[in-house]
């Protein structure tokens, strides 16, 4: 909990077994995270927006369940340094990179070199990074992006229904993030029947979860 205690339990391990290499990691109470999918051409870099998250999933713990896409200015005494940093890799392709708000600072969280879980949220406001992405592979350089539509807010659906399903989130809580969505990342008109095959796994699922804690009683 405090200096004090940590110097306690050193002294304590060092007694116990002083060839022993320890790692001590600081807890950070973080204040908001932010997710950014990008394409990188070398040196070329796009980043229409960043995701401010608004929710994290309840049963699979850190996974993103509902954001907002927001100007790059929400990150912006790091903007310049993300940027260096991504341009230093010299890499070509998609990825998905994490920041952390602790107070007045800003940690670096995780880079993965693919499209992240609210990729799509990108998709659904006018950027297509994949073609972005296909442009900077094939032809060295992507073409225009255009202007993004911000302030959308997606919902992860997929984990909105395991929360439900496992008790992290009831059924009105259900409802209310579907209203307060803009984006749904499994479910589009255009392309309905993947949505319409999840959700009906979906309800079979939640209901065999629920007959089996009935019976357990």
């Amino acid at each position: 909990k405090n200096e004090e205690e940590l110097q306690k339990k050193l002294l304590s391990l060092w007694q116990a077994r002083r060839d022993r290499t320890i790692l001590v990691q600081e807890y950070l109470n973080i204040d908001q995270e932010y997710a950014i999918s990008g394409v990188c051409a070398d040196q070329e870099i796009i980043i229409p927006a960043v995701v401010k998250k608004k929710r994290i999933a309840g049963y699979r713990r850190g996974i993103t369940l509902m954001g907002e896409l927001v100007s790059l200015e929400e990150i912006e005494e790091v903007r310049d340094a993300v940027y260096r940093f991504l341009q230093s890799l010299h890499y070509v392709g998609l990825f998905d990179l994490e920041l952390m708000r602790v107070g007045n600072e800003i940690y670096f969280g995780e880079m993965n070199f693919r499209s992240g879980g609210p990729h799509y949220s990108y998709f659904a406001s006018g950027v297509n990074l994949p073609l972005a992405t296909v442009q900077a592979i094939h032809d060295g350089k992507p073409d225009e992006v255009p202007s993004i539509q911000l302030h959308k807010t997606f919902l992860n659906d997929s984990e909105a229904w395991a929360d439900y399903q496992h008790g992290a989130l009831n059924r009105s809580g259900l409802k209310r993030l579907y209203k307060e969505a803009d984006i749904l990342l499994l479910q589009n008109e255009e392309d309905p029947a993947p949505g319409k095959l999840y959700l009906h796994r979906a309800r079979i699922a939640k209901a065999k979860l629920s007959i089996k804690s009935l019976l357990k009683k």
